[in-house]
């Protein structure tokens, strides 16, 4: 308030009054020219060069003439405030994704007051073991006077980060370093690329602290946990470890300097928040900056802490065999990171053809061929891959083209030589040689394994920064393309807090409008994206999440003992990447290739490229299963209409069970109707395979996957009266043929009447799976109706079967997957119980209701 001013400025306290005005004018200056040279980012494309420091820098020398008059309390102020000298600002302009404020914390200086005290650092490094130990004691109690429950101050953290990279990166040799530590430090240094072009970056770095950050969280994860792949948040699962005092770490033999005392994993609980929790908790939140692509470059001490914090949670954990039942005697975790690929892929991996089960669905099959034909002919030859390296940034950001070039230059060509052994090892099968015998040999580590896991990584952080940047453009969203302190991410699949934030692949935005990203890249490559990064199906292979947060470990330790085997200059054998991985590799591939051709219009691939649809989907997933259910009880229709034996068969029960057969004759619907229904509520489904999948056609799969969302019950009935009515279609085909037999023995005399038995509930069979599908549809029907949304264009009107709620729906859900599956079961080999079950269901009230109402409809 202006009275408030002057009155401090009559009371002689001018001074701070000046100096408060100079900083609000230096804030305001700060952030209007920001977002003017971030909004004209977007329009020019050219890289953005961050006014914050010229405000920053210039106005320093006044601010700091005014608080040195200012006494102590000035000088106190002037040590707070964080400055930025020269040689940060290259790295500030290299941010330019992230706000200022984040910048300024990436580039925190450490504390001097250890050094202006002659105080040793509270942590000390064991450079034999690359592990983290404690100061004496009364360093502790002076610098570390926090709980566990604390974040580490970021001065202290800036100064523990310079410790670690000193050390890690000494001219020492490293004595007791697993191969995976030695694979990362390697993969920081990979050189590659073309010495020629000077503006080639090499962001090995970058890389490795991406893959190691993602490595430190499965580290947390298997102290707290107890297992490598999936957890809880994790913010919760480093407050948990913030009470685990048990749990410490003996200094080795020949670290005499940590005998001070033993390292818990309590004391590492403030250090991992300050490097892994959001800005507004304190941290730096450097894991999600870079897997969510928000940094093209990150200075060397921020990996070296990474590495030594994985190597110190790693010994922690051997170290505490007796506190953690997980762990087996040998040190090694019950769940290794074999185990949690094995759960990963257990669904997913045809065992006997050694196939993913990206390769099931046709729509899906053809993009990992693609991917793989664009990677076995060189991944540099596809012209709009080409163009999109080439080109200045209209998908893939100037500031991120060294990244890419990264990927292409360096990682695709290990996928390249795994997919060539791949085939000769199938060719082999067929012409073995004796060179073939001799491919089991160790190979010189000169030979490389394939980086699929990394290659992966890094293109899913590619592919989400240049989808976000593109979003916003398109979405009049700028201020989403940076990383802000307290704000949340838009992000490529949600996974986690979705509820929470916008999610690039969408069809609707939180406010209700639509997403216009999807016009503009493609119905089909949005379809692509949400198959490969945020379909519900356990099929999918959700790859960021997955190589993010501990999915495919094992193969990231593969990789980087390949990489510390060929560094070394040791025999080790080429290891084959997991099918599903690469086959997502692959399939990642193709959808890049398929957005760079929409925004070029150059690909030679792109003319002849099959059109794609969902797969992975809620809608897609019931629509195949509705058309796998039509097409079995089609078959099962004309078996009961045209074949003598199965007639017979039925008329046989007819006499046995008159009643049974009589209560059942409500349960007929005309199979026509039920088509009908489905196509009314799965427009999609009217479709053809390769009809071109169109933008409208996203907006109501959209609407369908939110009502089975809500109602997954309805979904899996679906599956189950699937699977129910191909088993007892195959049943029956293989047991007409000995209907007509004349038996020959007490052994044929019985098999034939089992076989009669079987054959006689055709019918019953027929009008019972029917009813549940009937039953199904209609659950879905009513949450399509009443499902509350902000997608202002799902509107649909109520429906007038008030008569029923949501929760009789799912009574009725629920009832009839407990019938299918009682009926099912005993199909075979008690026939009376599955009869017995199915008067059951008929007698259950919510049945009898909508028995009634499918009455009074018919009657109308």
């Amino acid at each position: 308030d202006h009275g408030d001013i002057m009155a401090e400025a009559a009371n002689g306290n001018g001074k701070c009054i000046i100096l408060v005005l100079l900083a609000l004018l230096a804030t305001i200056a700060h952030s209007f020219t920001y977002e003017s040279q971030r909004s004209s980012y977007h329009h020019s494309r050219s890289p953005l060069k961050s006014p914050a420091v010229k405000v920053t820098s210039s106005t320093a020398p006044l601010f700091s003439k005014i608080v040195m008059e200012m006494g102590e309390a000035g000088n106190a102020a002037t040590e707070s405030c964080p400055s930025i000298d020269d040689s940060d600002m290259k790295m500030v302009e290299d941010y330019e994704h992230i706000h200022p404020d984040i910048a300024a914390v990436l580039l925190t200086k450490a504390s001097q007051n250890n050094e202006s005290n002659n105080t040793p650092f509270p942590f000390v490094v064991d450079p034999s073991t690359l592990t983290l130990g404690r100061g004496s004691q009364s360093q502790r109690r002076e610098d570390l006077e926090h709980s566990a429950n604390d974040t580490m101050p970021l001065d202290l953290l800036a100064g523990l980060a310079d410790e670690c990279d000193r050390v890690v990166f000494a001219e020492t040799t490293h004595e007791r370093i697993p191969k995976k530590i030695l694979g990362l430090i390697c993969l920081s240094q990979f050189q590659g690329g073309n010495p020629e072009e000077k503006e080639w970056q090499n962001p090995a770095i970058l890389v490795a602290s991406m893959i190691a950050l993602n490595l430190l969280e499965s580290s947390i994860r298997a102290i707290v946990v107890g297992s490598r792949g999936g957890g809880p948040l994790l913010k919760d699962m480093i407050q948990e470890m913030s009470k685990m005092d048990h749990f410490t770490l003996e200094p080795t033999a020949s670290s005499t300097f940590l005998s001070q005392g033993n390292i818990s994993a309590s004391d590492l609980a403030p250090i991992l928040r300050a490097l892994l929790l959001p800005t507004k908790v304190g941290g730096i939140n450097i894991r999600n900056l870079i897997s969510h692509g928000f940094l093209s470059t990150i200075d060397r001490r921020w990996f070296s802490v990474t590495l030594v914090l994985i190597q110190t949670l790693d010994r922690l954990l051997v170290s505490n065999i007796h506190l953690n039942e997980s762990v087996k005697a040998d040190g090694v975790l019950d769940r290794t990171n074999e185990e949690v690929n094995a759960d990963l892929t257990a669904k997913a991996i045809d065992r006997e053809h050694d196939t993913s089960s990206l390769m099931k669905h046709k729509p899906m099959a053809r993009e990992v061929n693609i991917g793989k034909s664009i990677l076995l002919q060189n991944f540099l030859s596809c012209p709009s891959l080409q163009e999109l390296e080439l080109q200045t940034g209209d998908f893939i950001p100037p500031s991120h083209l060294h990244l890419f070039r990264f990927s292409l230059h360096l990682l695709a060509p290990t996928l390249q030589q795994s997919l060539r052994a791949a085939m000769k090892r199938d060719e082999s099968i067929t012409k073995p040689t004796s060179s073939d015998r001799e491919k089991d040999d160790p190979i010189p580590a000169t030979s490389i394994s394939s980086l699929t896991a990394i290659f992966t990584t890094v293109m899913c952080t590619l592919l989400e920064h240049s989808l976000r940047l593109l979003w916003c453009r398109v979405n009049n969203r700028q201020h989403d393309c940076i990383a802000r302190p307290t704000e949340y991410y838009v992000t490529l699949d949600g996974h986690g807090q979705r509820d929470k934030h916008e999610v690039l692949i969408t069809p609707y935005l939180r406010d209700g409008s639509r997403n216009q990203l999807v016009p503009v890249i493609g119905a089909e490559a949005c379809a692509l994206l949400a198959d490969l990064f945020a379909a519900p199906s356990v099929e999918a292979p959700n790859i960021r999440s997955a190589v993010c947060h501990g999915g495919w470990d094992g193969e990231l330790v593969k990789e980087l003992e390949g990489l510390a085997a060929a560094a070394d200059a040791t025999f080790h054998r080429l290891e084959r990447s997991n099918p599903l991985l690469m086959d997502a590799a692959c399939a990642l591939v193709s959808c890049l290739e398929l957005i760079s051709s929409s925004r070029s219009k150059t690909s030679s691939l792109s003319s002849y490229r099959p059109r794609y649809r969902p797969v992975y989907t809620y809608t897609s997933t019931a629509v195949r299963n509705l058309n796998d259910i039509l097409h079995n009880l089609e078959a099962l229709d004309l078996l009961i209409s045209h074949n003598p034996s199965i007639v017979k068969c039925i008329r046989t029960m007819e006499h046995r069970h008159p009643k049974l057969c009589n209560d059942v004759i409500p349960l007929k619907i005309d199979l026509e109707k039920i088509k009908k229904m489905a196509c009314d509520l799965f427009p999609t489904m009217k479709k053809v395979d390769d009809e071109f999948w169109s933008i409208e056609d996203t907006y109501s799969e959209h609407q369908t996957n939110i009502a089975l969302a809500c109602n997954v019950a309805a979904l899996t009935l679906f599956s189950d009266a699937s699977h129910a009515t191909r088993k007892y279609l195959v049943g029956v085909r293989e047991r007409i043929d000995t209907l007509s037999m004349q038996p020959s023995s007490t052994k044929d005399r019985r098999a034939l009447k089992t076989n009669a038995r079987f054959c006689s509930a055709a019918m019953i069979t027929r009008d019972f799976y029917k009813f549940t599908v009937y039953v199904a549809l209609l659950a879905t029907k009513k949450y399509s109706q009443n499902e509350s949304t902000n997608d202002a264009d799902l509107h649909i009107t109520q429906a007038p079967n008030e008569d029923f709620n949501r929760e009789e729906f799912v009574r009725a859900v629920e009832r009839s997957r407990m019938a299918i599956s009682t009926f099912d079961s005993h199909l075979t080999t008690n026939l009376d119980r599955s009869l017995k079950a199915v008067h059951n269901y008929l007698e259950g009230k919510v049945m009898k209701k909508i028995i009634i109402q499918k009455k009074n409809k018919s009657t109308t």
